[in-house]
């Protein structure tokens, strides 16, 4: 077994479809070829869109793909959200007063949670796309879908409101809960089995609660959180959570707090990162950075202590890149340059060494640029998109060729 990261970042040309070019005319990759051979990943489907692309989610079980874009008029602009199949048919669409701040997507496509720049929550019926319920005056809120539970956790990561960090609200859109703090909350994080809740807020301070929103533990740490993640204790980890933190005069570091009452590790960290994912088992971390010194990725073992399995560092930085995700043993990498008039953006997977599987080089023309990823681990699918409107999805895992039918979204229904 091993963890993987995702920083999935990609470009399309304005106006035309995503293309594959000669390998040759994107520049050299700054990663060793694997000596283990990988069949390329295939292009499965490709969509364009009517507008400009601003949000993109991919449900993990089904494959269904939840697109939010801007139709540009000449009197004024409207939102318009799409669900595709997994096969990449549009099923409905519906028009919004006000742009998509940010969407969920559960991983059975029954749960459609949009927030909106009006301060609404709306959830979305997954058969026609018309509003289940919408809730004003919720805030700059970003929602996360508990599905174990039928919940809606409202993470207010950029309010004006002092002192909420997030609201929980019941499938029919009533609040059951209010989780207040003397601090602003910078990172917030949801173990895969939805049984941990990490919140990382200024100066440091650390909470981590249970499922019923109660707190189990707070620690105060030096520094300032930069990102954060935390293991399944269903998993039964040796490490419960890492972050990485940022001291005014000792630099970054990567800390891991353990399950047990055991010693906390850190490693002082030589490249600025800004992302990081522990695995749900707690026994591996992937941090990936970009900055003026370069990109940087690695992985660490937790067990039996924090140190390195493998690195790799570009003295060039990219000019975009997106988050980080987990797939299978692949770590995949996304990133665009732009050098001599030229975008080269590449995807790419890394195995376990750190060594280059494949790389699907991804053509781009001035005015497109990366802008939004999706993964569906179950159904082996990579969907990325760019501003201005080109979808394409790739298969990336042949072994999980089962794909659900091109049915209607209706006949989904809620696990």
């Amino acid at each position: 077994m091993s963890i993987s990261l995702l920083a999935l970042a990609l470009t399309a040309t304005a106006g035309c479809s995503m293309l594959r070019p000669n390998p040759e005319d994107l520049g050299p990759l700054p990663f060793p070829l694997s000596r283990q051979g990988q069949n390329q990943p295939k292009l499965f489907w490709n969509q364009k869109l009517e507008g400009k692309l601003t949000d993109l989610s991919v449900a993990e079980r089904t494959g269904h793909v939840l697109i939010s874009e801007v139709l540009e008029g000449i009197v004024e602009n409207r939102t318009r959200v799409s669900l595709f199949s997994a096969e990449g048919r549009r099923l409905w669409s519906t028009t919004l007063t006000a742009p998509v701040r940010a969407q969920a997507l559960s991983s059975g496509s029954d749960w459609l949670v949009l927030s909106t720049y009006d301060e609404e929550l709306i959830r979305l019926d997954p058969r026609t796309g018309k509003p289940l319920w919408k809730l004003p005056d919720m805030g700059m809120c970003r929602p996360l879908i508990l599905e174990k539970t039928s919940r809606v956790l409202c993470h207010h990561d950029d309010d004006a409101s002092p002192g909420i960090v997030f609201d929980v609200l019941d499938e029919s859109g009533k609040k059951t809960h209010q989780q207040r703090a003397p601090f602003d909350s910078l990172v917030l994080k949801v173990s895969g089995d939805e049984s941990r809740i990490l919140i990382g807020f200024v100066r440091g301070r650390v909470w981590l609660l249970d499922s019923e929103f109660k707190k189990r533990w707070e620690t105060q740490l030096e520094g300032e959180i930069v990102d954060a993640s935390v293991a399944s204790p269903s998993l039964k980890p040796d490490t419960e959570a890492a972050l990485l933190v940022n001291h005014p005069s000792q630099g970054q570091s990567l800390i891991i707090l353990p399950t047990k009452a055991s010693r906390r590790q850190s490693i002082r960290q030589h490249t600025p990162l800004q992302q990081l994912i522990l695995a749900d088992h707690g026994r591996w971390i992937s941090v990936y950075g970009n900055s003026p010194r370069g990109q940087a990725v690695a992985q660490y073992d937790t067990q039996p202590q924090l140190q390195e399995r493998w690195s790799q560092h570009s003295p060039r930085y990219a000019d975009y890149n997106l988050k980080m995700d987990l797939l299978n043993e692949w770590t995949l990498l996304g990133f665009e340059n732009v050098s001599d008039r030229n975008r080269r953006a590449h995807l790419l997977a890394l195995d376990q060494a750190g060594a280059m599987k494949w790389s699907i080089p991804l053509q781009t023309d001035d005015g497109a640029y990366l802008y939004a990823q999706g993964l569906s681990q179950a159904q082996g699918l990579i969907v990325v998109g760019t501003d201005d409107g080109q979808i394409s999805a790739y298969r990336v895992l042949d072994r999980h060729a089962n794909l659900p039918s091109d049915k209607p979204a209706g006949d989904l229904t809620r696990r």
